[in-house]
């Protein structure tokens, strides 16, 4: 997140960490000047693979309302593990 002001980007707000299922995940609001765009990385490591997710959605809608969103479209995507 640290690489975003150098790119000229506003500086996110209302950082949080967190677990959703096997995804690690940080979400994070960037200011707008009309509603909010929030935002949710998310990474898996399982089965000799790393996927990082960026989901964001922007809206005049609260915080929580939209980070919910953002954790149920996390939580219906589905990893399946490859056997050797």
């Amino acid at each position: 997140l640290g690489g975003m002001s150098r790119g000229g980007l506003p500086q996110p707000q209302n950082i949080s960490f967190d677990r959703v299922g096997k995804w690690s995940t940080v979400a994070y609001d960037i200011p707008m000047p009309v509603g909010r765009s929030s935002h949710l990385r998310a990474e898996w490591t399982g089965g000799g693979s790393w996927i990082d997710l960026h989901l964001s959605m922007s809206a005049d809608l609260p915080e929580k309302e939209l980070r919910a969103k953002l954790r149920e479209r996390l939580s219906a995507i589905t990893v399946a593990e490859r056997t050797p």
